[in-house]
């Protein structure tokens, strides 16, 4: 393992994570967004999204060198 990052994806991950360029994208089922450096584990950007009171399973897709969060 090269790294982890259990304090930040712990509470993410609801949808496997998405792995593309050297780039590793994941979503909580709360409207969290992150992009990690898939080397070093280091945060490269997040964005929190609102969300429905209803909640959802938000799942990663990637087509055309585009990432879609459903």
């Amino acid at each position: 393992m090269v790294w982890e990052a259990k304090d930040l994806l712990s509470r993410m991950c609801v949808a496997s994570p998405l792995a593309h360029d050297g780039l590793v994208y994941a979503m909580s089922e709360m409207g969290l967004f992150v992009v990690l450096d898939a080397a070093t584990g280091k945060l490269v950007y997040k964005q929190q999204f609102r969300q429905s009171q209803a909640g959802g399973r938000p799942s990663l897709s990637l087509a055309g060198g585009h990432v879609f969060l459903s």
